[in-house]
């Protein structure tokens, strides 16, 4: 597996998510809305707690109802900022220097948003008996090989990709909250092809 310094990512299209929480809930409100975006990639350098509940439980509501593609790219220490933003995003690309920052087991709601993306490994998560980044890695997540980042750039930038990103992301959701027959028939109502329709 090769590792990756994320050089392909253009500047302009990160949201650096740095900043109290009220900031933070404000610039993804505002870029959620923004229908010229092909989608989302975020990051950020914050390691601290959370300090604001409101505008925590706003940004990551944010995040889960998100319909484009969304990505967070992780780099240096991931403390509980980064890991909300790596339970919620549809990936996360890992930077060779991405790892866990002391005090991420601090962030609020941690066990609904492990179980979300884990299910019943979210409990050997939580007391320590598995590593969390070898989690994200091994049930897709997050990963730091070169070419699953490329695709997954080059898809973000697809038009053709995109619209099949955001059926996905609507129909995972979906899968995520509702009974699996629902969501079954949920997923079936989005055509795939012309042809299907």
């Amino acid at each position: 597996m090769s590792m990756i310094a994320l050089p392909d990512i253009d500047s302009t299209d990160i949201l650096q998510l740095d900043g109290d929480d009220r900031t933070v809930a404000q610039v993804l409100r505002q870029a959620s809305r923004d229908q010229s975006r092909p989608g989302l990639i975020v990051t950020t350098r914050e390691t601290g707690p959370v300090m604001d509940m409101a505008a925590y439980r706003e940004w990551t509501a944010t995040l889960l109802r998100y319909e484009q593609p969304l990505i967070h790219v992780a780099t240096g220490p991931l403390g509980p900022r980064g890991i909300a933003l790596m339970l919620s995003a549809h990936v996360t690309l890992l930077s060779p220097d991405a790892r866990l920052a002391p005090g991420w087991q601090t962030l609020d709601g941690l066990p609904a948003l492990l179980h979300r993306r884990f299910g019943a490994k979210a409990s050997g998560i939580l007391f320590g008996a598995l590593d969390l980044m070898d989690c994200a890695i091994a049930e897709g997540v997050a990963t730091p090989d070169a070419a699953a980042v490329q695709l997954c750039l080059d898809r973000f930038h697809s038009a053709e990709e995109r619209s099949l990103w955001r059926r996905n992301a609507v129909a995972l959701r979906a899968a995520q909250e509702l009974p699996f027959s629902e969501a079954f028939e949920f997923g079936c109502s989005f055509p795939q092809t012309k042809e299907a329709q």
